[in-house]
């Protein structure tokens, strides 16, 4: 099994979410504690908007931050195809991005780098 650091100390910079693709993702939004449900949000299908679609296998890492003022939050997740997704969920519009996909240690897409 191949592990990947994931930087955990850096301060993420502001998102602008014309510069990362929309996402569907079906998702839960859990109201109650049950068993199999770790997190707040938990992420299950990513679509993105050429029709590409990954199952999610597992939740990596979840973090949370404001920006401007905004509740955000980061998903790092291994999809069943083996790719490392990371999206962000905004909680103040309500929608889903992608920031980065990985495929056996290379980055496959990156988006928000100027």
């Amino acid at each position: 099994m191949r592990f990947m650091h994931i930087n955990t100390h850096h301060k993420p910079s502001p998102m602008i979410a014309e510069n990362y693709p929309p996402l569907n993702v079906l998702s839960i939004f859990k109201g109650f504690e049950r068993p199999g449900v770790q997190h707040r949000i938990t992420p299950y299908r990513i679509q993105k908007k050429n029709g590409d679609i990954h199952i999610v296998k597992e939740v990596r890492q979840v973090t949370r931050h404001r920006s401007g003022g905004k509740l955000q939050y980061r998903f790092m997740v291994r999809s069943k195809e083996d790719f490392y997704v990371e999206i962000l969920f905004d909680t103040h519009t309500y929608t889903w991005r992608l920031m980065k996909e990985v495929h056996q240690g290379i980055v496959v897409s990156e988006y928000g780098k100027k």
